[in-house]
């Protein structure tokens, strides 16, 4: 399952780095892989992904994170 976030401050953050932390235990849990596609926020210079399951895309258009088909 692919997921899109709007916002990464503190909830949005914190929201990433236990999908993060968890996956492995996640995925077990559910029976499939949880992956971030994109993420939205204001500012996107600096951000590091690569960490992220699903190295997800980064944007600061909210409307290409709801529109986006994956």
């Amino acid at each position: 399952l692919r997921i899109g976030m709007v916002g990464a401050g503190n909830v949005g953050s914190g929201a990433l780095e236990i999908l993060r932390d968890h996956a492995s235990q996640l995925s077990a849990k559910l029976g499939f892989p949880l992956e971030v596609a994109a993420i939205c926020r204001r500012n996107i210079s600096g951000m590091d992904v690569s960490n992220i399951p699903g190295h997800p895309r980064l944007t600061t258009d909210w409307r290409e994170v709801v529109a986006a088909p994956d």
